[in-house]
């Protein structure tokens, strides 16, 4: 992988956890952007989520409906 894409040793470390999180079939959050542009771009694994889009997506969960 890391040789087929160019990425930073941040994002190369944080593969390890992606895998950890795929052989899991678990979600991983993240802030690392260039490891979930990679991942989309890709197609790798659809349970990334950036720390953003949980608290998004949380909030939805807790805001009452009108």
């Amino acid at each position: 992988m890391p040789r087929k894409y160019s990425m930073k040793l941040r994002t190369l470390v944080n593969f390890i956890h992606l895998f950890a999180a795929m052989k899991e079939d678990a979600y991983i959050i993240t802030g690392d952007k260039d490891l979930i542009e990679l991942v989309r771009k890709y197609n790798l694994y659809d349970k990334i989520l950036s720390y953003i889009e949980l608290i998004e997506l949380i909030a939805s969960f807790s805001s009452p409906n009108p």
